[in-house]
């Protein structure tokens, strides 16, 4: 079963059993980093994309969802778009003064790179990777979240999942089920409903429509 639930909700659970819904969770919102992002193979998120990381040590409720971003939560201003970066000798650093900047020179007016993660020789991303959307940043699509309900699916059994109630500011809406969502990218066992920020770039984003939500490329620094 997929850690859903925060502090509260444990309790109750070992308490009481198994219940359809809980406590309202601790964490929803907190700033997170898609687990891809890890990978040194992986480039970016794309507009199109519903990412729900059900393992994620990074968050609380063990949730870390990517509502249809673009780019790279851990590289603001991308890599100009270009691939290939990764020669033998290169190296993407942090531009001192500007948090999220990275060149390969370690300028700010440097050649744009996006770091791997976790990379001791500080390697560029060696696929492209555009800059985040200015109108919808990682604070209105990426962040720790929980499931809220799941749907009536006979290959979901409801009496082995753990829901949660999402706290203020936040509401319970269907991400991924027979008719919502880009199900083919989100396995059957992560469908259902999450919560998401109660406002027009959460419960009211039209994926439809994203490209035009987007803005302009955010610009560095």
């Amino acid at each position: 079963m997929n850690r859903l639930v925060g502090a509260c909700c444990l309790a109750v659970f070992g308490v009481f059993g198994a219940l359809g819904t809980g406590c309202a969770v601790s964490g929803v919102g907190d700033p997170c980093i898609p687990e891809r992002e890890f990978n040194k193979d992986f480039g970016q998120l794309t507009l199109d994309e519903l990412v729900i990381d059900v393992n994620s040590v990074q968050c609380e409720t063990r949730v870390c969802l990517a509502h249809y971003f673009r780019g790279r939560v851990s590289c603001p201003f991308g890599n100009g778009g270009k691939g290939g970066q990764q020669t033998p000798d290169a190296k993407c650093l942090a531009v001192e003064g500007h948090r999220g900047l990275y060149t390969l020179e370690g300028t700010r007016e440097g050649t744009l790179c996006c770091p791997v993660l976790g990379d001791v020789a500080q390697k560029p991303t060696n696929l492209p990777v555009d800059a985040q959307c200015s109108d919808r940043q990682p604070k209105d699509a990426v962040y720790c979240s929980c499931r809220c309900d799941v749907p009536n699916d006979p290959d979901i059994d409801r009496s082995k999942v753990t829901l949660c109630e999402c706290p203020e500011g936040y509401a319970c809406k269907p991400l991924c089920n027979q008719t919502t969502g880009n199900c083919s990218l989100v396995p059957k066992g992560k469908w259902g409903s999450y919560c998401v920020r109660d406002d027009k770039k959460g419960v009211g984003f039209n994926p439809a429509q994203a490209e035009a939500a987007c803005g302009t490329d955010r610009p560095r620094p």
